[in-house]
């Protein structure tokens, strides 16, 4: 039986993100309320992908099987004892399951058990099975057992599931409601827009949240000036940028308008660091794939990410795109950063706040040819001592193109 779609001309991505935001009705976020949301909806994603590419890979060999009768539900195959046909299919093939697993993890880059697919939880709560809250956290050990590429190594450790407690009701519920919504809409479109709906969602609900993530007209401004040209900006938006960089990444929302500014065929690589290392699932969540990003969970002013340790001649990593909006005005350990290339010939980095800093950091790694755009504390165009040394060398070397001041004391320079 064919399902009915949603109109995608007829519904937005936010309007889609209101009702994923509304399907899990948590009224109060915090950073674990932000992970387990994020995680869960994550989870999904990932175990669709990875449903559909056994079915590819399986073929007709799914649905060759005895005293079964093939259902659908919700756009998923499943027999009619409940249980799916790649669940099936691995309690059949014991001796074939390790080669098949060795082959979609070389494929997709991780792999998760059938009985912990979401699909799998959706049947679970279609009848009221206690064991939700119980199987979903063991899918997620599970996956971080293994020994699985950079982008989905232990991704999802340290998740806290509670927050959906009380859990015979809050997780399943979610879990349900979902999945009605996704069999609705279906998996189709770009969902960017509607993730970083319920992101920005959380932020207003949970002020702590909010370095967490850029608002989306912010960071459209951004991403449109970053993907410029450098050299005759009045000719237009660059062509392509092999590499993009965004050295405070937080949600990832900034890099990927780059991409969609620029077009996904475009950007060769994306490059995301943060101290929070919930960027790498967000990323994965909006779409990039594994091969098309690398992450790096740590401080940026300290420098600890082996991608930028080489100082060789020649071997320092430029970016043709850089983008970011730290965090406003911290404070840093100035003493640390004595002697840093990346800091010398701009005077002594400014022991008030870090903008400086991380303004120079961006700039250090820039190509030739690229272009930078961040989001700083308006007080960077008028402080005086240590930044304004910073900033009167960096128009002497003609490094600022623009100053554009925002509401709420922002600018992009």
């Amino acid at each position: 039986m064919k399902e009915e779609k949603m109109d995608s001309e007829k519904i937005s991505g936010r309007q889609i993100g209101s009702k994923i935001w509304e399907a899990f009705g948590l009224t109060n976020y915090t950073d674990r309320h932000r992970d387990a949301v994020l995680a869960l909806l994550l989870w999904r994603k990932l175990s669709v992908d990875f449903e559909e590419a056994c079915q590819r890979e399986l073929g007709d060999e799914l649905l060759v099987q005895e005293n079964f009768d093939v259902t659908v539900r919700r756009g998923v195959l499943s027999f009619s004892d409940g249980v799916s046909p790649l669940e099936r299919w691995y309690e059949q093939n014991p001796s074939d399951v390790p080669t098949f697993e060795s082959h979609m993890q070389r494929k997709l880059g991780y792999i998760i058990s059938p009985k912990s697919l979401w699909s799998k939880l959706d049947r679970l709560t279609h009848v009221q099975d206690p064991s939700v809250f119980q199987t979903l956290s063991a899918g997620f050990k599970s996956f971080d057992d293994g020994t699985f590429d950079d982008a989905y190594n232990r991704l999802f450790s340290g998740i806290d599931l509670s927050v959906f407690l009380p859990a015979r009701v809050k997780l399943p519920l979610s879990i349900r409601r979902i999945s009605d919504l996704f069999a609705t809409i279906g998996d189709g479109e770009d969902l960017f827009e509607a993730y970083d709906y319920v992101v920005e969602r959380m932020m207003k609900i949970g002020p702590q949240l909010k370095a967490f993530h850029t608002p989306p007209e912010v960071s459209e401004v951004l991403a449109r000036i970053a993907t410029f040209e450098s050299v005759d900006p009045s000719s237009g938006p660059r062509n392509d940028a092999k590499n993009v960089l965004d050295f405070t990444s937080g949600s990832g929302a900034l890099l990927m308008r780059v991409r969609q500014s620029l077009g996904p065929d475009a950007v060769g690589k994306i490059y995301a660091q943060d101290v929070d290392k919930i960027s790498r699932m967000t990323l994965l969540l909006y779409g990039l794939k594994n091969n098309e990003f690398e992450f790096f969970c740590g401080d940026t002013l300290t420098n600890e990410w082996n991608v930028f340790k080489d100082v060789r001649p020649g071997k320092k990593p430029i970016f043709d795109v850089v983008v970011a909006a730290p965090p406003v005005t911290i404070r840093h350990d100035v003493d640390a950063l004595l002697g840093d290339p990346r800091f010398a010939g701009y005077g002594k980095v400014s022991r008030g706040c870090a903008d400086t800093a991380f303004l120079l950091h961006g700039l250090h790694y820039l190509s030739e040819q690229g272009t930078m755009a961040i989001l700083l504390h308006s007080g960077i165009t008028f402080r005086g001592g240590e930044e304004a040394v910073t900033r009167q060398k960096l128009v002497e070397d003609n490094q600022i193109d623009a100053v554009i001041n925002l509401p709420d004391r922002k600018s992009v320079v």
